[in-house]
């Protein structure tokens, strides 16, 4: 039997990671960061996803022309039936007509390369009705709906079109709550549900929306302020656990930035990637301080990419501090925590097991494991 599978990709996710944007959606964005250099790579990662599908055959993609999916299908040769896009500039509008052809066309599975904005969209536009299969590309990726990486997605694909047994599991949708980043935390909300294409470890779970405990994150901040060394650069990533450790070491900083310390002062507010290579170059020491995603489990590779994998390159494996607490930990549930920095080769150098300090008494081992 032919699936016929519906394509979305936002050609702009994930754009704004790297250029320390906190989303991808806006235009004024958009420009700035293409303008200092920054590429789109959304497309590049749902190629990723589709080559594991390249010349199988049982499968019909339906896909809109251009960069939102159909270039990409035909530069796989893979059969495709098009949709007309009707914007210059793509917008959500586009991914909600789309939807709307998909659920005429009576398409099995819909996959969807994006961030949690286009996640919301496609439970906006179809919700519950048709399976879905998410490809990460954006900033964030909060959501349970994504694959581990784009290799993982098309995994499952192909395990899909090959009729090999698969499940769907309804999965969160979430994003980031701007609302409530004053309270010092960094708070998602569920947005909805959306029935995904499942295959255990192959998908990420969703960030799950416990508060911090403040002692617990007290403690763990004051044992690493208290191992900083002069004359070195530490680049400290964005979270409520890391937010704590910037206050306590110079006094500043921000919630869901990346921040570069050094010697008690802060020199790098809110830094993008060519920020942080140029300082990194300036100093001869450096060290990255950075934490988990609460119930996803991701240190590299989710709102945080501005660490990117030459920014990793500079700084060397065996300068990277995690900053977890004992309870976000346990929230894994003995999951191992992921790296997806889109570079293959720097995800399984990162792979490993990794000191973690909760204060100056207590310590444990943990895996970083590359998918």
């Amino acid at each position: 039997m032919i699936k016929r599978i519906g394509l979305i990709v936002n050609p702009v996710a994930g754009l704004g990671g790297r250029a320390a944007f906190k989303g991808s959606d806006d235009i004024g964005n958009q420009e700035r960061a293409l303008k200092a250099g920054y590429e789109k790579n959304a497309c590049k990662r749902a190629e990723e996803c589709l080559r594991h599908v390249k010349g199988l055959g049982k499968c019909m993609f339906i896909a809109p022309k251009g960069e939102m999916g159909g270039r990409i299908v035909e530069k796989l040769a893979i059969p495709y039936q098009s949709i007309p896009v009707f914007h210059k500039r793509t917008t959500r509008r586009d991914t909600l007509d789309c939807l709307e052809v998909f659920k005429k066309e009576k398409a099995d599975l819909i996959v969807f390369c994006g961030g949690d904005g286009t996640a919301r969209d496609v439970c906006e536009g179809c919700g519950e009705e048709i399976p879905v299969l998410g490809i990460p590309a954006g900033v964030k990726m909060y959501s349970g709906c994504f694959a581990v990486n784009p290799q993982m997605a098309g995994n499952l694909l192909n395990d899909y079109i090959r009729d090999r047994r698969c499940s769907f599991e309804l999965r969160e949708v979430m994003d980031l709550d701007e609302k409530f980043l004053g309270n010092y935390s960094v708070s998602s909300r569920l947005y909805g549900y959306l029935s995904v294409l499942n295959a255990g470890e192959r998908l990420q779970g969703a960030k799950t929306a416990s508060p911090p405990d403040p002692f617990e994150v007290e403690a763990l901040a004051e044992k690493i302020v208290s191992e900083m060394k002069r004359d070195v650069l530490y680049i400290i990533g964005p979270g409520s656990t890391t937010y704590q450790i910037k206050k306590a070491a110079c006094g500043d900083g921000t919630l869901i930035g990346v921040d570069a310390v050094r010697n008690g002062r802060m020199i790098g507010k809110d830094a993008d990637e060519k920020t942080l290579i140029d300082l990194i170059r300036e100093n001869r020491a450096a060290e990255i301080i950075v934490t988990c995603i609460g119930g996803v489990g991701f240190v590299f590779g989710r709102g945080n990419q501005q660490i990117s994998a030459d920014v990793i390159r500079l700084v060397g494996k065996e300068h990277i501090h995690l900053a977890v607490t004992k309870s976000k930990l346990a929230g894994l549930n003995q999951r191992p925590m992921y790296v997806d920095t889109g570079d293959k080769g720097i995800d399984g150098y990162l792979s490993g097991y990794y000191q973690i300090n909760f204060n100056k008494r207590e310590s444990t081992v943990y895996k970083i494991q590359s998918m």
